[in-house]
């Protein structure tokens, strides 16, 4: 089993879907969600989420693309319903492995 890393120590790969574990600003409650982290202008927008309209995008007039903003992402597997966190992230830790098909078989 992974252990939590903290984020002074080291980020995740950029876009890497992760658990990460962030404060809701509400009394001090923490919050466990999947999340992916994208540096500044490493990651198109294109090709995180299937079109660049979003309020989280910046142009690039000299790569002619657009780039998310850098941040942490609350992840969906529908990438139209990725939102950016406005709550500190503190902790992160990659995603386990998901079982075999001999495992989940009947």
């Amino acid at each position: 089993m992974s252990e939590w890393i903290k984020c002074s120590e080291r980020l995740p790969e950029p876009a890497q879907r992760v658990l990460a574990v962030f404060l809701t600003g509400h009394k001090d409650n923490q919050r466990i969600s999947l999340v992916v982290y994208v540096p500044a202008k490493k990651v198109k927008a294109e090709d995180l989420w299937n079109d660049d309209s979003g309020d989280c995008v910046e142009y690039d007039e000299e790569n002619d693309c657009y780039y998310i903003d850098e941040g942490w992402y609350e992840s969906s597997y529908e990438s139209e319903t990725d939102w950016k966190l406005t709550c500190e992230v503190t902790h992160w830790m990659p995603l386990p492995q998901v079982p075999s098909k001999k495992e989940v078989s009947p």
